[in-house]
């Protein structure tokens, strides 16, 4: 239970990271920094997606 809770409590930490970067790139880099944060964010997603399945199933079968 106390690893589920790390790994979700590290996985909003990434997001607020995230978010911190795209508003910056979006301040700093207007359009060259959506061209850039764009792939970046779909890969953030794809990764959150990839782990939000097996803590679902962490939390049903643990």
């Amino acid at each position: 239970m106390s690893i589920n809770q790390g790994l979700v409590d590290r996985c909003v930490h990434i997001l607020m990271i995230a978010g911190l970067l795209i508003a910056t790139g979006m301040v700093y880099f207007g359009i060259a920094g959506w061209i850039v944060l764009i792939p970046a964010l779909a890969g953030l997603t794809g990764l959150g997606r990839a782990l939000l399945p097996s803590t679902a199933q962490a939390r049903r079968y643990g």
